[in-house]
């Protein structure tokens, strides 16, 4: 598949040629880059799980919908729940990828301008070495790409509107070949587990049941904590 699996495989054959030698690349530098893999995407990847639980909690319609594509899935596999299958759920897709445009982990992207550039017909300019800022939520909140960016509507990232989009608006895992190595591996992650809770439960709402901010953050996004009920099916 020649993903990051793959580079660490081949990095481990690699260890005792003289070139890796020379670089101090041994075992443990492989293994680092493993835990890292995993523990890089930790804190955005439950963040993302809690706010997609809070947005089905509040959307009943999505999560109603939700439910059945799960459990038609289920009855159609006998009960199990797999990576080469996992693809089927398009719907849990759609909602994973719609609480990841609203409630973005990243504040921004940053970029390091590597070749002069200058755009003719507005006549902005950037030097290289400039350091290019992008404020993720102005661009996933733009009605030009996101029409009623306000409202929750899974249904903007479902295959057959697939057209309809500009595939560089969604940033959340970043765009180009700098983007989030792990994007594959943390989409997948969420899918196994929301598609395993709502097997047997649902969300329900509470007073306490609302996204409030917490400032102070450059990097990534936080938020106070919120109560939820989980509620047996």
């Amino acid at each position: 598949m020649n993903d990051f699996v793959d580079v660490l495989k081949d990095m481990s054959e690699l260890c005792s040629t003289p070139e890796y030698t020379k670089l101090n690349i041994n075992e443990a530098t492989v293994m680092g880059q493993a835990l890292f893999f995993l523990l890089a995407g930790f804190e955005t990847t439950a963040t993302t799980l809690t706010t997609l639980s809070l947005k089905l909690a509040t959307h009943p319609e999505v999560q109603t919908k939700l439910l059945k594509e799960v459990d038609d899935y289920y009855n159609r596999h006998e009960g199990k729940l797999e990576h080469e299958t996992i693809g089927e759920l398009t719907y849990l897709q759609a909602c994973i990828n719609e609480t990841l445009r609203m409630h973005a982990p990243l504040v921004r992207l940053e970029r390091v301008c590597q070749k002069a550039w200058k755009d003719e017909k507005s006549g902005l300019e950037i030097p290289k070495g400039l350091v290019v800022q992008v404020p993720v939520y102005a661009v996933h909140y733009n009605e030009e790409y996101f029409p009623e960016p306000n409202k929750f509507k899974p249904e903007r990232f479902l295959p057959e509107n697939k057209e309809q989009m500009n595939p560089y608006a969604f940033l959340s895992f970043g765009q180009g070949p700098h983007n989030c190595i792990g994007m594959r591996f943390a989409k997948e992650e969420i899918q196994f587990a929301m598609a395993s809770i709502l097997k047997d439960y649902y969300f329900q709402p509470t007073g306490d049941s609302k996204l409030t901010p917490l400032p102070g953050r450059t990097f990534l996004n936080n938020y106070e904590p919120f109560s939820l009920k989980l509620c047996k099916r």
